[in-house]
């Protein structure tokens, strides 16, 4: 899954399948297609770089990315959260 960007036309080609969602005309979500996912795990590469490893070399760059994702598919389940939405709903997530 990706966003309509010219660059991931390509790499979209590579796969079986590739859905796309289109920002421009203001679509975030289809179904099960979004972008959130990857745009989550970019967000923890910078977190991690800046937290962790304050700075990593180009040639290395990808086993740091693997160590990244690594370190996010052993997470271990904590419990249970109250999640509030804009509107005061409660609901409970697992964390």
């Amino acid at each position: 899954m990706s966003d309509e960007a010219k660059a991931f036309v390509a790499i979209g080609e590579s796969f079986a399948v590739h859905e796309t969602v289109n920002h421009s005309s203001r679509e975030y979500v289809r179904d099960a297609v979004h972008v959130n996912s990857a745009e989550g795990f970019n967000a923890r590469i910078r977190r991690t770089i800046a937290g962790v490893f304050h700075r990593i070399s180009p040639e290395l760059a990808d086993l740091y990315f693997h160590e990244i994702g690594f370190r996010l598919s052993q997470r271990v389940v904590i419990g249970q959260g109250v999640r509030k939405s804009r509107s005061g709903k409660e609901s409970t997530k697992t964390l």
